[in-house]
């Protein structure tokens, strides 16, 4: 089934574990490719040592399965939001559900996969005020940019407020 890949068009068979086989992680299925076998998963590895190496199965072809993947267990409460943002989806992967509104931004491959492309002056990506963003909270984000114009002006790259930048 699936040109000889998973046994779900949409991937919904594929299961990640630990080493023993038994011990199943949650997981984020962001793309599945039925035609190529082509996967982008983002897999909650409980811990990782510098010092062994750490092994994970990953099961599929069970066409009567389930699907597997847990976005919201993949990313716990302590994450106020996740986007992708690719493939033109803005959803929030955790269950805070802060899906954001595309103004304008347009598809294009990124170094690493696809990416958004913005005009640098009225085309943004938002999302609904909501407390599990509060600016009182310790936030990481984690952003691949390429500016194609070096000037004086500021980009902003993440805010939380007024769009005026007052």
């Amino acid at each position: 089934a699936n040109g000889g890949k998973v046994g779900q068009d949409d991937g919904g068979d594929i299961l990640f574990t630990l080493s023993d086989g038994t011990t199943k992680l949650n997981h984020e299925l962001e793309s599945y490719d039925a035609v190529t076998g082509r996967i982008k998963a983002w897999v909650n590895v409980p811990t990782l040592s510098a010092l062994s190496n750490t092994s994970l199965y990953i099961y599929y072809g069970e066409t009567a399965a389930a699907n597997q993947w847990n976005d919201s267990g993949t990313w716990n409460s302590t994450y106020g939001g996740v986007w992708h943002l690719s493939n033109g989806s803005f959803a929030d992967s955790t269950a805070n559900a802060n899906h954001g509104t595309n103004v304008g931004s347009t598809n294009t491959t990124g170094v690493i996969g696809d990416g958004r492309s913005f005009n640098g002056s009225n085309q943004n990506i938002t999302a609904a005020d909501a407390n599990s963003l509060d600016e009182t909270q310790t936030i990481t984000i984690s952003a691949w940019i390429r500016p194609t114009v070096h000037d004086s002006n500021w980009r902003t790259i993440v805010s939380k407020g007024p769009d005026d930048n007052s």
